[in-house]
């Protein structure tokens, strides 16, 4: 007689585990629009027209966040508490923004993480405790321009972001709305963190290179 090979069903929990990593191993950024970092632009001063507003960025009515994640699946969540700011607007349209984020205040889902990415492996924040952006150019958005990733835009930004020691170009879409008692303004994009010299973890593949930035202000009309 010969013998017979009995094959047994996979655990329910490993089938669930390799569910999971179907699902989990998608990349965030997939969904989001890329920016690619070039050189710094030249930052000229304009003349606002005389009845433009010059509003105040703060923590608390600014959201700067992020996303980052490893192909094996997991992803974290974080942001930073503490920034300082402008947006001028005139006829309410956003003419230029600029801020300057603390980069000491940095928040994510995992305490232990949080020191990690503050030591000089990613943020070397003792070294480079600030990072900022200023706007070169704000332009509306083409008919042709707004794709899946970028179906609700408004407007362009473009201005130059310096993170770590690098200062580089990146151009984003916006949604810049007012209403009556407010001006908004969303966004959702990512960047390649090697760009910017933050290379930990991309040589072997560990953490993935695009990281999710989630940007959002609401500022009272005054």
């Amino acid at each position: 007689m010969n013998p017979t090979t009995t094959t047994r069903p996979l655990p329910l929990a490993a089938l669930a585990l390799s569910a999971a990593c179907l699902i989990g191993c998608d990349n965030p950024a997939d969904s989001t629009f890329t920016t690619e970092a070039t050189d710094a632009k030249e930052v000229t001063e304009t003349q606002a027209p005389d009845d433009a507003l010059t509003l105040e960025l703060t923590g608390d009515n600014t959201t700067v966040g992020w996303t980052g994640s490893k192909p094996t699946g997991s992803a974290h969540d974080g942001g930073f508490k503490a920034l300082a700011g402008t947006a001028v607007i005139a006829d309410d349209a956003l003419l230029s923004i600029e801020a300057t984020i603390d980069i000491t205040s940095m928040w994510s889902d995992n305490d232990k993480l949080t020191a990690h990415l503050l030591n000089d492996d990613f943020f070397a924040s003792e070294t480079y405790p600030e990072s900022r952006f200023v706007s070169t150019s704000i332009r509306e958005a083409t008919d042709d321009e707004r794709t899946e990733e970028t179906a609700d835009a408004t407007h362009f930004i473009t201005g130059n972001l310096t993170l770590l020691d690098e200062t580089k170009s990146i151009e984003f879409p916006v949604t810049v709305t007012a209403d009556g008692s407010a001006y908004k303004l969303k966004a959702e994009f990512d960047i390649n963190r090697g760009q910017f010299g933050m290379d930990y973890g991309l040589a072997d593949a560990a953490i993935r290179d695009e990281v999710v930035i989630r940007l959002s202000f609401d500022l009272p009309k005054p």
